[in-house]
């Protein structure tokens, strides 16, 4: 479900600092069951496909795309189709990135400096020269 990372190949520069939103992001694997809150969604013109999604003790934004939704089921809920993590990594001004994968205007990213990795807005990263 994720673009392919060869078309994003390269060092990224973060040209807006990003502080993750949590230390407990939403973790889901592959066949796991979550409940959906359909009345939540997201607005940002950049940020389409989330969900909010309830996975055992944790809550966050999933992407539409590795969800399976139930008919039929009281509540609503999905089958999730591959493993995903909603932790976000915190980043600064000039910070150098490579992106891995893409999803609905956001990038899971290495820090060059550090080798952490995280979701970032895309917004908030400009490609560099190769």
């Amino acid at each position: 479900p994720f673009s392919n990372w060869k078309e994003m190949e390269g060092y990224y520069k973060v040209i807006r600092i990003w502080r993750a939103s949590t230390d407990k992001p939403v973790e889901v694997v592959p066949g796991a069951f979550v409940e959906l809150d359909l009345s939540r969604r997201e607005n940002h013109p950049d940020w389409q496909g989330w969900v909010w999604c309830k996975a055992e003790d944790k809550e966050g934004w999933v992407p539409e795309q590795i969800l399976e939704f139930q008919a039929g089921s009281s509540g609503a809920r999905a089958r999730v189709t591959c493993h995903y993590t909603a932790r976000e990594l915190s980043v600064d001004e000039g910070d150098l990135v490579t992106i891995i994968e893409m999803l609905n205007g956001w990038a899971w990213v290495e820090n060059v400096s550090n080798q952490e990795q995280g979701w970032v807005p895309l917004q908030n990263l400009l490609q560099q020269n190769k």
